[in-house]
């Protein structure tokens, strides 16, 4: 089984999330040496200046909407085993260096976050899990737009203005994209509570041991109000 490299620990993982737009962290990101990108990501001039110019890491779930890309990645991480990968797909990534996420622990998260919840863990927390428990690794301050449970700031609220958008149950959007979702298929209360838990230092194990008991109910289950919050909650799609 291959396994994640090294150089991931100095590397910064750049959500989609909308909550980039007005941050100005546009150089901070470059600062690094290594810069890793999700899915259908942009780099036009104009959002440089909050989402940066640079990256050498593609992580892709390679889903049925992920455009091919042409740039010369150092590596792309693939959010799905290799045995869920069709051949078309695989001819996308056959170019590049590729990793596949372990089966294992693809469907530890899947299964216990996605399946029990009837929810569907995004690309941005599967890496998280990934790094988390084949790395021993969780560095926030190398996250950007992972504030997928804050509200709209007032950067995005000022472009937003100027923006179409269409109604509907969620507030999340990728800040390339100039409207927003009728539906999320993401929780995002539930995704903030693992992401909390992870950085809390759980392993896999540990987080499977506990599910069944007092705090997991907590933890995971939520009421109205939470799920009221979740409509303006941001993703790691």
């Amino acid at each position: 089984m291959n396994e994640l490299p090294e150089i991931l620990k100095d590397t910064a993982l750049i959500s989609n999330s909308g909550s980039l737009l007005g941050s100005n962290q546009g150089s901070l990101i470059d600062s690094y040496k290594y810069v890793a990108r999700f899915n259908n990501y942009r780099l036009s001039p104009h959002l440089q200046k909050d989402v940066g110019s640079k990256v050498n890491i593609w992580i892709t779930s390679l889903c049925f909407n992920i455009e091919p890309r042409n740039e010369d990645f150092d590596l792309v991480l693939i959010i799905n085993p290799k045995n869920r990968v069709t051949k078309h797909q695989k001819r996308m990534v056959s170019k590049y260096k590729t990793i596949y996420m372990p089966s294992n622990l693809y469907y530890e998260l899947d299964t216990t976050h996605a399946r029990q919840h009837s929810e569907n863990p995004s690309t941005g927390l599967f890496m998280i899990w990934w790094l988390r428990n084949e790395l021993g690794y969780f560095n926030p301050q190398s996250h950007f737009g992972f504030d997928f449970f804050g509200k709209v700031n007032a950067g995005e609220r000022s472009i937003l203005a100027n923006r179409k958008t269409r109604r509907g149950g969620s507030n999340t959007h990728h800040y390339y994209e100039d409207w927003r979702p009728l539906f999320n298929t993401h929780n995002h209360n539930h995704e903030k509570r693992l992401y909390n838990a992870i950085s809390e230092g759980f392993t896999v194990k540990h987080k499977i041991s506990i599910f069944n008991n007092e705090y997991v109910k907590n933890l995971w289950m939520g009421h109205e109000k939470d799920i009221e919050e979740n409509n303006s909650g941001f993703g790691l799609i």
